[in-house]
């Protein structure tokens, strides 16, 4: 089954190259071929090739770096209905001359551009390295394909096998976009109105826990006069007992922390506990 012909002028082309209506001769014999597409048979692909008329005894040229390549754009074909699909193709960007290439009219997550296949079989000297790195720089994925890959007419196309041009094939979004709507109100909820709200101190609190207080000042204060930063925010009366009484002032520091201040007055004078 031949994959490799000629055109009168002596080119030589594979069945990818040409269609229905273009005169094709087989390189051996001479004689006329025509053009089989692609289509299953029992089930099975069976890609694009030649054939001669009938009568002909000889077998044809298929060469089989022509048959691999016409088998794996067409298969490109049939997993891609609506890329392009070309062989020994130049890849933008690089001096890379990819063996076939399905080129996307515009980028397809997670392939990218397009989709490489690049053959490899006895004797190819290829260096996957930089044929990978130049490939996926471009923005294309690459598979490689072996011999062991060709089953008759069709090529096992492994999608877990393409290396993809990660990050380049993930399509470019601004902020949240592409998450659910769900996801997006957990990461970015509506704006809501604050909420203020005085809750007074606990004076039980102060009462059971007044000899733990420890003064923050040095000094007195006195007459709502404070060290410069700090703001006295109330005064709590704990108790009295005869002439003297106790109480707490809640102070404000200027590190944002509230403090106790803990004092008694006995007759005229007022002193601070320590």
């Amino acid at each position: 089954m031949p994959y490799l012909a000629m055109r009168p002028n002596g080119d030589r082309v594979i069945s990818l190259d040409v269609d229905g209506s273009d005169e094709i001769l087989c390189p051996l014999c001479e004689g006329p071929l025509f053009l089989r597409r692609s289509h299953y048979n029992s089930g099975r692909f069976v890609s694009k090739h030649f054939v001669h008329h009938s009568g002909s005894e000889c077998s044809g040229e298929s060469n089989l770096y022509a048959k691999l390549k016409t088998i794996a754009a067409m298969k490109l074909r049939e997993v891609f209905e609506s890329a392009t699909v070309d062989h020994e193709q130049s890849i933008p960007g690089t001096n890379r001359i990819a063996d076939v290439v399905a080129t996307f009219s515009e980028e397809m997550h997670p392939f990218g551009k397009g989709v490489i296949v690049e053959i490899q079989h006895k004797h190819d000297g290829k260096k996957i390295g930089s044929v990978l790195r130049d490939c996926l720089k471009a923005g294309y994925s690459v598979f490689w394909a072996y011999q062991s890959d060709f089953e008759g007419h069709d090529m096992n196309f492994v999608e877990h096998r393409v290396t993809q041009p990660w990050p380049h094939a993930v399509p470019i979004v601004e902020g949240l976009d592409g998450y659910s709507e769900s996801v997006q109100r957990l990461m970015d909820p509506p704006e809501r109105p604050k909420v203020r709200m005085e809750i007074p101190f606990p004076r039980e609190y102060l009462r059971a826990h007044a000899l733990e207080a420890i003064p923050p000042l040095r000094g007195y204060y006195d007459e709502g006069i404070s060290p410069e930063g700090w703001r006295k925010i109330d005064a709590i009366s704990l108790h009295g007992n005869g002439r003297g009484r106790a109480w707490i002032n809640v102070l404000h520091s200027p590190s944002n922390h509230i403090f106790l201040e803990w004092w008694k007055k006995i007759l005229s004078r007022a002193i601070r506990s320590t």
